[in-house]
């Protein structure tokens, strides 16, 4: 199996890419972008192979190797709620319990206007009909 590895990518002539992982799903995995994903690539930081269409495929090890390597760059992002967050939010949960109150009181009443409506429905299916009514006597 010839294999080239210049600029850090393999490129492999019969190489299928079975359990290999496509620049995105890499990418996915490690938490960046594709573009981040071919920029390591490109600058040999990760190696990856090119399969028999010419597509990019990363061994999982490989990703993991180069993961680990990079450390997370990702900025621990902590938030503390402050009281004025606590009130905000107190307002807007009152006010949402407050309008799913009113929501099922609406509920109840269509409930029982429908039953109303089926009710004189099958009034009318029973005896005479309602054209029969209005304009017979």
């Amino acid at each position: 199996m010839d294999s080239d590895t210049s600029g850090g990518v393999a490129f492999t002539e019969s190489f299928t890419g079975g359990d290999m992982y496509s620049p995105q799903k890499a990418a996915d995995i490690a938490g960046v972008s594709r573009t981040t994903i071919m920029s390591a690539v490109k600058a040999g930081k990760l190696l990856s192979k090119k399969n028999n269409r010419g597509h990019h495929r990363i061994d999982p090890e490989e990703l993991n190797r180069w993961i680990a390597g990079r450390g997370d760059r990702r900025k621990a992002t902590t938030y503390t709620a402050t009281d004025t967050d606590t009130q905000v939010l107190e307002v807007r949960l009152a006010a949402a319990v407050k309008e799913a109150e009113s929501l099922r009181e609406q509920l109840d009443r269509e409930r029982a206007e429908k039953e109303r409506l089926f009710s004189l429905l099958e009034e009318t299916q029973r005896g005479r009909g309602l054209w029969e009514r209005l304009f017979r006597g």
